[in-house]
């Protein structure tokens, strides 16, 4: 019976770590920063990643088509297949602090240099204001993974901050303060 519980553990434990470290490396991972707009593809689909062409010749390098807005009013896109865009690793983009710390600009993932005639590669596709929405769920997740545990070494300090003030003056004061955790739980 303990052997379950403990693997729930590290399972549990395992994906804590996991996003830590997607969101830790956020900016490398996403191949654009969180903050650039893309204005003429607002609420764009995923994008799709191809290893078949037209004529159904499969190609070892994966490639995506350009996107080509067909609906404004409704965000209608379609695939502009006249020319294909091989995706590439280690690519340079958009500048992002890695870490939040040091400045960088190397990208997992990408179709080529930025240039304005290329395609944009979106895993997750992008909002309102056509901004990367895998970025922003990355940079989002470093927000919220570095604000948990200061919470709870501040409840931790609070905690035992008042507990002690509790205990060393007993009596009215201890009283109080026992009240009022009751009334914070």
């Amino acid at each position: 019976m303990v052997l379950p519980r403990l693997s729930k553990r590290v399972a549990g434990f395992s994906i804590l770590i996991a996003l830590y470290l997607l969101s830790l490396f956020g900016g490398f991972i996403a191949p654009y920063n969180h903050r650039s707009q893309a204005k003429d593809t607002p609420y764009l689909p995923p994008t799709r990643i191809h290893f078949f062409d037209e004529n159904n010749s499969m190609h070892i390098r994966p490639f995506i088509y350009k996107p080509r807005m067909i609906d404004r009013l409704n965000f209608g896109y379609e695939e502009d297949r006249t020319q294909m865009y091989p995706l590439k690793f280690f690519v340079r983009g958009d500048g992002y602090d890695l870490f939040g710390l040091i400045p960088a600009s190397l990208h997992l993932a990408g179709v080529s240099e930025n240039s304005s005639t290329n395609p944009k590669l979106h895993f997750l596709g992008t909002d309102g204001l056509g901004r990367d929405v895998l970025a922003r769920l990355l940079y989002a997740g470093q927000l919220s993974l570095i604000i948990g545990p200061f919470g709870l070494l501040l409840a931790y300090f609070i905690g035992v901050s008042l507990g002690a003030i509790s205990g060393f003056f007993g009596g009215i004061t201890h009283s109080i303060l026992m009240r009022a955790a009751e009334i914070v739980m």
